[in-house]
């Protein structure tokens, strides 16, 4: 039998605040409710040039459903919201996407719960917002617009009740999954990771060098012409207020850094031949000048050192191979603790911080003794309950 359909918000269409007086009577509104603020976000990083918040959706018992959208107005719209909002506990779905733009306004909360997170910890199979409120509270939720252009202005309204049902029922399903943490005995282990992703998700300034496919680059010239074109094509961003990747894409970037072309033909034979002739010229242009710039201020190529970081995944085999059998251990043990507490095996452990674990205890022999792994689990972010089940397991593989 198919669950009911939520089409609308129970309460109605709620209007978009979107000047400083609207921001201060919503503020009001939701500092006379009760309990914990469900939120969630709105952005439009495929079209503008970071992913700040177009539109802020809040939902308090005794105050309703307020929508923010404070562009224009951000300064006002934190002076109104912080006092109310921060330092509360907030209950959000996928909080790594959405509290990066809330801090960026100057929102910050003191707990926050976690749905999406409650769902993968309770192994449930779909852990999107729309399956969690079917499964668990037996409510379909009507869910189209989430690839919008949110910064248009007026939003239509069919975008302003998608945005409200993100958070129509939010409160009544971290009720229903904390209930369900307890039961399983994970409560705990929610707890731990919404700290963890509360104190690591601050926006960070992303740079050149973390450019996707950067790390196939290895000659200086190679290195200055990804340099140039990324830092020429975020000024070109940020001027517009446009997604970078809709100016050049990262596989071009990478695909001229590694060809190097020297004419205007073999430029548009590496980013595609339906780039403009403008763009073409411009990137010509940048290439060559840049090509005259003395070359002791090239930027040098990264030399990996194997004592401070793990080798890159696809030379284990070949180059580590003791490294690779202690992987396939620990892979197969966790898969079997996974399916025994119900938990998906990237949430016991992430994989990357679990190739670090191995190579210190295996190749650069940092980690020799029980103890020492339990410390080094800590320092590279395993929580408590996480080290609790699987330090033993790695234990017997790795000391």
């Amino acid at each position: 039998m198919n669950a009911p359909l939520l089409l609308e918000p129970r309460d109605g269409l709620p209007a978009v605040a979107h000047t400083p007086e609207e921001f201060i009577a919503a503020a009001r509104a939701l500092d006379a409710g009760r309990g914990p603020f469900a939120i969630d976000t709105e952005r439009a990083s495929d079209y503008r040039f970071d992913d700040r918040a177009f539109l802020i959706q809040i939902r308090r018992r005794d105050s309703g459903t307020f929508l923010i959208a404070p562009e224009g107005h951000r300064p006002e719209c934190r002076a109104a919201l912080a006092p109310v909002l921060n330092g509360q506990e907030w209950v959000l779905h996928a909080a790594a996407s959405d509290l990066p733009a809330l801090y960026q306004l100057g929102l910050k909360p003191g707990l926050i719960f976690d749905t999406e997170v409650s769902g993968r910890l309770l192994g449930l199979p779909k852990v999107n917002l729309a399956a969690l409120t079917e499964d668990v509270l037996g409510v379909a939720l009507e869910k189209q617009h989430g690839n919008e252009d949110w910064s248009t202005w007026p939003l239509p309204e069919s975008w302003i009740n998608y945005a409200a049902l993100d958070v129509e029922l939010l409160l009544e399903l971290a009720e229903a999954l904390t209930e369900l943490l307890d039961a399983a005995g994970k409560l705990s282990w929610l707890v731990q990771e919404c700290a963890h992703i509360a104190a690591t998700a601050a926006p960070a300034d992303p740079t050149w060098r973390d450019l996707k496919g950067v790390g196939k680059l290895h000659t200086s010239e190679q290195l200055l012409i990804a340099k140039t074109l990324w830092e020429r094509r975020q000024a070109v961003g940020r001027e517009r207020d446009q997604a970078p990747h809709k100016i050049l894409a990262n596989k071009a970037i990478i695909a001229l850094a590694t060809s190097l072309p020297t004419s205007r033909e073999g430029v548009r034979s590496s980013i595609g031949r339906r780039a403009s002739s403008g763009l073409v010229s411009r990137i010509s242009v940048a290439m060559n000048r840049v090509r005259t710039s003395p070359k002791e201020t090239w930027p040098q190529p990264t030399r990996r050192d194997y004592n401070l970081a793990p080798a890159p995944r696809s030379m284990w085999s070949s180059s580590f191979p003791d490294a690779q059998a202690a992987l396939e251990a620990a892979r197969m043990h966790l898969a079997e603790l996974a399916e025994a507490t119900h938990t998906p095996q990237e949430n016991l452990i992430q994989p990357a911080i679990l190739r670090e674990i191995i190579w210190a205890s295996v190749v650069t022999r940092k980690v020799t003794t029980s103890a020492q792994l339990r410390d080094y689990m800590a320092t590279v972010g395993v929580r408590p309950w996480q080290q609790e089940l699987t330090a033993p397991l790695l234990a017997e593989i790795l000391i």
